[in-house]
């Protein structure tokens, strides 16, 4: 008993030490996420001398970047200091995000530039203006988190504009005294302060890395997004948000040399810096703008490799769309560099190989701006010099061009001012016509002409040109964005003698309003329409609309945001936003005359949900669906339609079969291009329209068969060759031709109304709004 008791309490201790020894362990890896957490201010900037007088960012927060998520409020307030402390920096508002949140600018210069500021802009100008290369400083713009849940790049913005206030170097000496750096510390205020909020609150003391944490599953719509759900890295070229009017003012305000755009991407990769994929660089970019983005990743592969951090370029991303914020500066004499970091979508998350930690995260962002500071410093006079170069070459392709102008026109006085803004905005010129000019339309005396030759030749272009040619079959987005179809107007190329024709030899200026107040005086006819129906004495105050949106889990939340949008900042109609959890009962529903429902995935709506909804649409409510949701309404009988399959070979049998177009690959893929249509200018839904050809934008792969059923009708049928501008591959566009593009089924004494194309497309799609408008008011 004794030698069994003694050999038992020597397992007892010795399952007690191993016991303690895991505990320790355990409880040492979880302190020491704690500890890697803070990390001492030279993990993220280089080791010199500073300016004590300048509180860093943890004497300023309570905290060390990287431990919490700075909130926009907390960087704004440390840039304020960091202006009021340092003579190296001035603060310039320069717009404020539709909650109200500034944007602003850190503009750093040596302290004797700072009393000269606006002189050293101008005579930065004459690069642009006049070819002038010498004694002109270089403008470096770095901006940070156009996307909220992307928040390395707003977190190391703090320590890059501190780096710059405080830091005493040669290096930043020089930099200072030849040139200027304009910090953006974020974007998106908005995304910014939802995803900080989401993150800092699900925040555990122990920090807990493993994925399935509520920490790293946002709510929707999460913080990527505007206030109104917009990807506000598709606005550059678009304008439609306060956030981009601002910062393109600003843009041209500045002209910068180079243009950094800081995201994040999947937790499992590494990082990204441009160049992109090669065969999807923009046509209209230069090959020497591609030369120098890569001699600048240089700088950025000898800084990664300093710290042991990997990376990869010329891959997955590309230079295409100019309305994004790595591309818009290519069209504009400068070098755009977008940089991808893996995400840790929180303070430190597990990913295939190991964990992902913020601080990591924010240091490669640290590291690039900083390796781009020193590339503009090497590369100052080359880069001056392309950008002089760039223009005088715009001149050369404009006469080269035997496309010399185009000239448009609209009785739509409100649509015109609206994409008149856009060209203000954009620095392209136009003036009124003189003459009359017939080419298949007839453009009246006062019509507007925009001439190629012009400084901005290149944004003029990829403004008007529908575009046909392509080096690749694969987007990272749209390949096709021409506005003037984008706004449903009248518009046509000319060619010298028609352009001579029509304008005058003395360039007129033409006076437009900017946009809010273009907005304010010429208000929506559909605004005046809901307020005559408003008022009870009215005959159709019956047909008021009331309009619910369905939103939550599922839902696209940036077309959802889209419509949002539409309805409430364009129009001035009030819609209600029902979540799709919230959305249980009859009673709920039967407040409302018109539910309308974007692309998404409905899965929650169980069948008693889709009884009542039927039973409503049957005593007169309106269903308004797009692009999947047609599918939607189509598996639950309230739209009789038939959707196209494609035809595809199987590698295993050889024989071929016909599958579903809504999952495409590769160049089955329609990212986002335009396609001609026909509409029946007799139905009630075509009301306001002139022309009976509608161009729609097209994202996905829904595609109909003409509806069999005498009970459907087609209020838009695509054309015989549909495609106006964009990429579509061959099959894709069989399968769009003479098919469907709107339809309407009445349900005793509702209907269902079925988009196949979103009518609002990220908010700049004018051509859809009346189709809309009329779906709603009809």
């Amino acid at each position: 008993m004794l030698n069994f008791r003694a050999q038992n309490n020597g397992f007892m201790s010795s399952k007690r030490f191993l016991f303690s020894c895991l505990c320790l362990f355990f409880f040492g890896v979880m302190s020491n996420n704690i500890i890697a957490q803070k990390k001492e201010l030279s993990y993220y900037l280089p080791q010199i001398e500073f300016n004590e007088e300048i509180p860093t960012p943890e004497e300023y927060l309570g905290y060390q970047i990287g431990e919490w998520h700075i909130s926009h409020d907390q960087l704004i307030g440390y840039c304020k200091i960091l202006a009021e402390k340092s003579d190296r920096v001035t603060l310039k508002e320069y717009a404020r995000s539709h909650e109200n949140r500034p944007l602003i600018n850190l503009i750093f210069s040596h302290p004797k530039n700072q009393s000269n500021l606006d002189s050293l802009r101008k005579r930065h100008l004459q690069i642009s203006d006049e070819g002038i290369v010498k004694n002109v400083p270089l403008v470096l713009y770095q901006g940070y988190s156009i996307h909220g849940n992307e928040p390395s790049g707003a977190n190391a913005a703090a320590l890059v504009a501190y780096y710059l206030a405080a830091g005493k170097s040669k290096t930043i000496d020089k930099l200072l005294k030849e040139d200027i750096v304009i910090i953006d510390p974020c974007y998106n205020p908005d995304g910014l302060q939802r995803f900080s909020t989401w993150v800092n609150m699900h925040r555990s003391a122990n920090l807990n890395p493993d994925e399935n944490d509520r920490e790293f599953s946002e709510e929707w719509p999460g913080g990527r997004t505007n206030h109104y759900w917009f990807d506000l890295n598709r606005d550059w070229l678009l304008l439609v948000h306060p956030e981009s009017k601002g910062r393109i003012k600003n843009y041209h305000f500045w002209k910068p040399n180079v243009l950094t755009d800081h995201h994040e991407m999947g937790k499992n990769s590494t990082f990204f810096f441009q160049p992109g994929v090669p065969s999807r660089t923009n046509p209209n970019t230069p090959q020497r703008n591609q030369d120098l983005t890569e001699e600048i990743a240089q700088f950025h592969m000898k800084a990664l490799d300093a710290i042991g951090s990997k990376y990869f370029m010329k891959k997955r991303f590309d230079d295409f769309y100019y309305g994004k914020g790595s591309t818009y500066p290519d069209a504009n004499g400068a070098i755009g560099i977008l940089f991808e970091q893996a995400s840790s979508r929180g303070h430190l998350q597990e990913r295939n190989k190991g964990v992902l930690s913020f601080p990591f995260t924010i240091r490669n962002q640290v590291v690039t701006s900083l390796s781009t500071q020193a590339a503009a410093i090497k590369m100052r006079d080359k880069l001056i010099k392309y950008q002089a170069q760039f223009y005088k070459n715009a001149k050369i392709k404009a006469q080269q061009n035997s496309i010399k102008g185009y000239v448009f026109h609209d009785n739509d006085n409100r649509k015109i001012q609206f994409f008149l803004d856009r060209l203000k905005s954009h620095k392209v010129k136009f003036s009124k016509t003189v003459e009359e000019i017939t080419k298949e339309k007839t453009y009246p005396v006062g019509s507007y002409v925009v001439p190629m030759d012009q400084k901005e030749y290149t944004l003029a272009k990829t403004i008007f040109e529908p575009v046909s040619a392509f080096g690749d079959s694969i987007f990272y987005d749209v390949s096709a964005w021409t506005m003037p179809m984008a706004f449903d107007l009248n518009y046509t190329s000319l060619n010298a003698s028609e352009l001579s024709q029509i304008t005058s030899a003395q360039e007129t200026s033409v006076k437009t309003k900017d946009f809010e107040t273009s907005q304010r005086e010429t208000s929506s006819p559909f605004h005046k329409m809901y307020l005559a129906r408003k008022d009870t004495l009215h005959e159709d105050h019956k047909r008021l609309p009331k309009i619910a949106l369905l939103v939550g889990d599922g839902v696209y939340s940036n077309n959802a945001g889209e419509v949002w949008h539409h309805f409430d900042k364009k129009h001035n109609i009030p819609i209600t936003k029902i979540d799709i959890h919230q959305f249980k009962n009859s009673e709920r529903l039967n407040k409302y005359n018109t539910l309308i429902m974007v692309n998404g995935r409905y899965g929650e709506l169980d069948s008693t949900r889709i009884e009542f909804m039927k039973e409503w649409i049957y005593k007169g409510g309106k269903l308004i669906c797009f692009g999947s949701a047609l599918r939607w309404a189509q598996k639950h009988d309230l739209l009789d339609i038939t959707f196209k399959k494609r035809k595809v070979k199987d590698t295993e049998t050889d024989e071929y079969k016909y599958v579903s177009t809504e999952v495409s690959r590769n160049a089955n893929v329609i990212g986002g291009a335009i396609f001609e249509t026909k509409m029946d200018l007799d139905h009630p839904l075509c009301k306001g329209y002139e022309d009976n050809i509608y161009y729609s934008f097209k994202q996905g792969t829904h595609f109909l068969e003409k509806p069999k059923s005498r009970k459907v009708e087609v209020v838009l049928n695509y054309t015989n060759k549909p495609r106006k501008s964009g990429y579509v591959s061959k099959g894709n566009e069989k399968l769009i031709a003479n098919s469907p593009c709107l339809v309407r089924q009445q349900h005793y004494n509702g209907a269902v109304i079925g988009f196949v194309d979103n009518p609002v497309f990220r908010g700049y799609w004018f051509a859809g709004e009346k189709l809309l408008m009329n779906a709603v008011f009809e």
